[in-house]
């Protein structure tokens, strides 16, 4: 059985953003985000969208949420699935510029998540009977 979790980070507003004074429309609360369509009206004045439209997803992460923050979860839920002997993946999908290169790969001085995950990678292993000589002698392609 296949089991798939999802995750979404929101990006801050950017200094352009901030410079013509745009106003956030994503709000995140606990595992939902909430989306605000500004072109509808507030009274729904003979509009028959919703202005705001809510997604529940398994993890989420608001603006202010930092490297170390997304990396505490995602590495339990790694942990979890490597213990259990279970495949994982992590993929990063989004509209450019939306901040997926930032979460993934990050900074020297703030890594993201692939170099944080491949530093602790060999840990999850060394718990789940695999032979200290199996772990060294594994190829990265």
């Amino acid at each position: 059985m296949t089991h798939l979790n999802v995750a979404v980070r929101v990006r801050p507003l950017s200094d352009r953003e901030k410079i013509l004074k745009s106003i956030p429309i994503v709000d995140v609360r606990q595992n939902v985000v909430a989306v605000t369509n500004l072109k509808v009206p507030e009274h729904y004045a003979g509009d028959s969208r919703e202005r705001i439209r809510r997604f529940s997803f398994d993890y989420c992460f608001d603006a202010n949420s930092t490297q170390q923050d997304v990396f505490n979860v995602i590495d339990n839920v790694v942990k979890d699935a490597v213990n259990k002997k279970f495949h994982s993946c992590i993929l990063a999908y989004g509209q450019s510029s939306s901040g997926k290169t930032h979460t993934m790969m990050g900074f020297n001085d703030d890594p993201g998540l692939t170099p944080r995950l491949c530093d602790r990678i060999f840990s999850y292993l060394g718990g789940n009977g695999v032979d200290e000589e199996d772990v060294n002698n594994v190829t990265i392609r």
